[in-house]
């Protein structure tokens, strides 16, 4: 495995889990990302895909508490592992034991406690498609048209704002748009270049023939390599008088 040991990178089998008709997509350590999923399996599972909008608030209410649960866990993990104490002795007889500046710095060590893991969790509503997020930091939230995550994400999601979204796009648009997200988010470390697409619709997941993905990928690839202006006529550079900065007499 490439990479931090531990991580999920793009080859890996591990990244999918099927929870009924529901569609998860794990990210971060893997053995946390397990662990979070394993929080949530129930709450996922119990959502039946394309319910109505009062089943699926029911369902980010019940996920909210897991990770809430999950983080409460992890906290209690890295307290007892470097204090020997557990959360619940921290906040009720922390102040007998510890300085305040040494309490201090324990909260500070606290919040930086994170799932060290993602999820996104693909499924419908009324047949409209449904993308929640379980971000590292515990926040669950209900996304708007597309939605990343890992070592990648901030440079795919950068890439998915470029265009304006549509929910009249074609098949061939949407792939597009998905494949030269990933393609530019393997310039992060330890995303890896192995693709694999699925597409969901109610009661179905239809996959992507390899050929067919490998030709999309080589066509954005040349894309992504061609540079959108030629040449600039040397008429329109002129070099500064003396090479002065702008704003010197």
């Amino acid at each position: 495995m490439a990479g931090t040991r531990g991580a999920l990178i793009s080859e890996d089998t591990d990244k999918i889990a099927y929870l009924g008709n529901n569609v998860v997509m794990l990210a971060g350590s893997l053995s946390a990302a397990r662990e979070l999923l394993g929080r949530c399996e129930a709450a996922i599972t119990k959502y039946q895909s394309g319910s109505d909008e009062l089943a699926l608030t029911n369902l980010l209410t019940a996920l909210r508490e897991a990770v809430k649960q999950r983080k409460w866990e992890r906290i209690n993990e890295y307290l007892s592992a470097k204090y020997g104490v557990d959360y619940d002795y921290f906040l009720l007889r922390s102040k007998d034991h510890f300085s305040e500046a040494h309490y201090l710095q324990v909260w500070a060590e606290i919040r930086a406690v994170d799932l060290d893991a993602e999820l996104v969790i693909s499924s419908f509503s009324d047949d409209e498609a449904v993308l929640i997020k379980i971000a590292i930091d515990g926040r669950v939230t209900w996304e708007d048209h597309y939605s990343t995550a890992g070592n990648g994400s901030a440079v795919a999601h950068a890439f998915l704002c470029q265009r304006e979204y549509s929910d009249d796009m074609q098949l061939h648009e949407c792939l597009a748009r998905v494949i030269e997200a990933k393609i530019a988010a393997e310039r992060t470390p330890y995303v890896g270049q192995a693709t694999v697409v699925e597409i969901s619709s109610p009661g179905k997941i239809i996959d992507v023939d390899a050929k067919c993905l490998s030709r999309i990928i080589g066509r954005i690839h040349k894309r992504m390599l061609t540079l959108p202006i030629g040449p600039i006529d040397e008429r329109f550079l002129a070099e500064r008088p003396n090479g002065t900065n702008e704003g010197e007499a």
